[in-house]
């Protein structure tokens, strides 16, 4: 007979640890950093010099990237967009290696409107939350 079978309680407790990994795992995705317009990013391809590039949200939430073209950059986290990359590249390169970094957040600002000192648009980073 399995130990499953003989011991209820742990197959109990390796159920609900598992499924509590799982829901994690799901809710880190969810809550990830969501690109938006105006965020700039890095793309690169390990081995191929041509397809490294510094790349701006357009404000349709685009990037355009040689070989795959125009690809819908918003709303998805970096790593959805680092396994987008990799899918469409995989048509030209095998497995290819691919690195996306965001490196400015532009894309979230606030506003600041009425009778202020500094009326207008500001982004969102550590020095403006503190």
């Amino acid at each position: 007979m399995s130990v499953w079978f003989r011991n209820p309680l742990l197959s109990l407790v390796l159920l609900l640890v598992s499924g509590i990994a799982l829901a994690t795992t799901e809710n880190a995705d969810e809550a990830a950093y969501k690109l938006q317009a105006g965020d700039v990013i890095e793309v690169s391809v390990w081995r191929e010099e041509g397809l490294q590039k510094e790349l701006l949200i357009a404000p349709d939430g685009d990037i355009s990237f040689p070989l795959i073209g125009s690809i819908k950059a918003e709303g998805s986290s970096v790593k959805q967009l680092r396994q987008t990359i990799i899918d469409k590249l995989s048509e030209f390169i095998p497995s290819p290696s691919v690195s996306v970094t965001l490196l400015q957040s532009a894309g979230n600002v606030f506003s600041v409107i009425g009778k202020v000192n500094r009326p207008g648009q500001f982004p969102i980073d550590r020095k403006s939350v503190v």
